[in-house]
């Protein structure tokens, strides 16, 4: 039974394992993609341009500044990956909560025994992605990555 246990772990690894850097790749492609147009754009305006002194003062205009700013993705980057803890927390609970469920249709047998550490398992990391969403959800509203408290306090001293 000892090497089923090892066998279902290095299973249930490997897939996360494999998850993980489908997930990594995702994010990776839709970065590139991004940043591919927004340099194709970039290339296109400083050709459309004909002098220097042109281009100069399209950047100094309003409209200008506005496109060559960059982005305000931190903000949402920050809250989105609090989101995605809280998210990831929530599902490890709910499937602990199941496994530890299952396993008592197995009482008295060793299967109970491995149902009930995997479901404590579950439990504990979801509570701790939870725990931890929490801790940055503040110290981002701190630093003034959410909402831009921070920020304000600063421009108001």
């Amino acid at each position: 039974m000892d090497e089923k246990i090892a066998i279902v772990m290095v299973m249930v690894t490997l897939a996360f394992g494999l998850v993980s850097i489908m997930r990594m790749a995702l994010e990776h492609m839709g970065r590139a993609k991004t940043l591919r147009v927004q340099s194709d754009l970039y290339n296109r305006l400083i050709d459309k341009f004909g002098t220097s002194n042109e281009l100069l003062a399209y950047l100094q205009s309003e409209a200008g500044q506005q496109l060559f700013r960059t982005p305000a993705t931190t903000s949402l980057g920050t809250y989105g990956r609090i989101m995605n803890a809280v998210q990831y927390g929530a599902i490890a609970v709910v499937v602990g909560a199941g496994i530890l469920a299952i396993g008592s249709a197995f009482k008295g047998t060793e299967a109970a025994d491995v149902t009930f550490v995997f479901g404590w398992l579950a439990i504990t990391i979801g509570a701790a992605l939870l725990v931890s969403s929490i801790l940055s959800f503040a110290l981002s509203r701190k630093f003034g990555l959410i909402n831009g408290e921070s920020k304000q306090k600063q421009a108001g001293n």
